[in-house]
C-alpha cells in the first residue's frame, strides 16, 4: 500500500480571482543546486531535526514525539509518525520521520513521507533537496514526482510545478492531488477545459475537495 498518497498538498482556494502563488525567488535561490548523496541527506535531516527542536512553541511536542519513540520499538516509528500526521500533529511526525532516515537512508518511503509533510507544513524549500535525492533512483515515481510538483506550486515556480505534476499524472493518470492542482493551474490561467479534464480526474482517483470545488466553477 502507498503510504504517502493522502500526505501531498492539496490545493484550495477561496478567491474569485484564482490567483497563483506568487514566485518567492528568495527561497527558490536557497535550495541547493546539487543533488544531495545518501550521506549529505542524513546530514540534512539532522540540521531539520535540530531547527525543529529549537524552533519556539515546538518543545511539548518534540516530549511527545520522543515519549511515543521511547514507548515503541523502531520498526513502527515510522506509522507513529504518520499517526500523528493524520491527528495533524505535524511536528511530532516530522521529528521522528528525521529520526528514522537517520537510522536508515535508504529508507525511500520514509523520505517520500517526510517531503510530503514538509510540504504540507508549509515548508516546500526543505521539501524539495529530499525528493530530488529520491528522483534519479525513482523517476517513474507518481509520489515523488507529486511532491516535487506540489513544491515548486507552492514557491510559484509553475514551469517546474507543471513539469513534475505532469509527470505524475503520465505515470498515475488518476493522481488525485497531481490533476487538482494542474487544474487549478489551468483554471487560473484562463483554460476552463483543460481544467475541468484534469478535476474530474482528480475526482476519479478520489474526493478532494479542491477537485470538488473546481468543477463546479469550471
Amino acid at each position: 500500500k502507498n503510504n504517502t498518497k493522502n500526505l501531498q498538498q492539496s490545493v484550495t482556494n477561496d478567491d474569485d480571482a484564482l490567483p497563483l502563488p506568487a514566485r518567492n525567488s528568495k527561497l527558490l535561490a536557497a535550495i541547493p543546486a546539487k543533488t544531495m548523496t545518501k550521506a549529505e541527506v542524513v546530514a540534512y535531516v539532522t540540521g531539520l531535526q535540530a531547527k525543529l527542536v529549537k524552533q519556539k512553541g515546538n518543545a511539548a511536542e518534540i516530549k511527545t514525539a520522543q515519549a511515543g519513540m521511547k514507548k515503541y520499538p523502531a520498526s513502527v516509528h515510522h506509522g507513529l509518525a504518520l499517526l500523528f500526521f493524520t491527528k495533524k500533529q505535524e511536528v511530532p511526525a516530522l521529528y521522528i520521520l528525521c529520526s528514522v532516515i537517520k537510522a536508515n537512508p535508504a529508507n525511500s518511503l520514509a523520505m517520500s513521507n517526510l517531503a510530503a509533510i514538509l510540504n504540507h507544513a508549509g515548508f516546500p524549500h526543505k521539501s524539495i533537496p529530499v525528493s530530488r535525492h529520491l528522483l534519479p533512483h525513482a523517476p517513474k515515481s507518481a509520489v515523488v514526482n507529486n511532491n516535487l510538483g506540489q513544491a515548486y506550486f507552492q514557491l510559484g515556480d509553475m514551469d517546474n510545478a507543471i513539469r513534475f505534476l505532469s509527470a505524475a499524472i503520465s505515470i498515475e493518470p488518476l493522481h488525485i492531488e497531481a490533476n487538482a492542482t494542474m487544474g487549478y493551474i489551468n483554471e487560473a490561467r484562463g483554460n476552463a477545459s483543460a481544467a475541468a479534464g484534469q478535476y474530474s480526474n482528480s475526482l476519479k482517483g478520489g474526493y478532494n475537495k479542491a477537485a470538488a470545488e473546481g468543477i463546479k466553477r469550471t
